[in-house]
């Protein structure tokens, strides 16, 4: 699951994977993806990846609460929580694959 891509304008194509959450409540998924996804695309389309793992990103978030404007997150809340799962991702790489002294194994 995810999203399927394809650019013609530069022969861009690919699928950015879907976050795995509890869904609680659907309500607004669609709308906060395009939402978020249209706030952080470029008009040439150059980060079209990037923006629409941001949009997958906010949307799992909006999932997990109840309703539908109450469960849109906003920038801010998405924007800390990624930076949350960027630290943890950058703990378990250093513990599960870097020595004492910070080499890889």
């Amino acid at each position: 699951m995810g999203v399927y891509y394809s650019n013609s304008e530069n022969n861009q194509t690919g699928n950015v994977e879907a976050h795995v959450v509890k869904a609680i409540d659907t309500t607004a998924a669609g709308d906060t993806f395009i939402g978020a996804l249209l706030s952080q695309l470029d008009f040439s389309f150059s980060n079209l990846e990037s923006a629409i793992s941001y949009a997958n990103f906010a949307s799992s978030l909006a999932v997990q609460k109840l309703g539908a404007v109450d469960s849109i997150p906003t920038e801010e809340e998405v924007k800390s929580k990624i930076k949350i799962l960027a630290n943890l991702a950058k703990i378990f790489f250093i513990r599960y694959y870097c020595r004492a002294d910070n080499s890889l194994y």
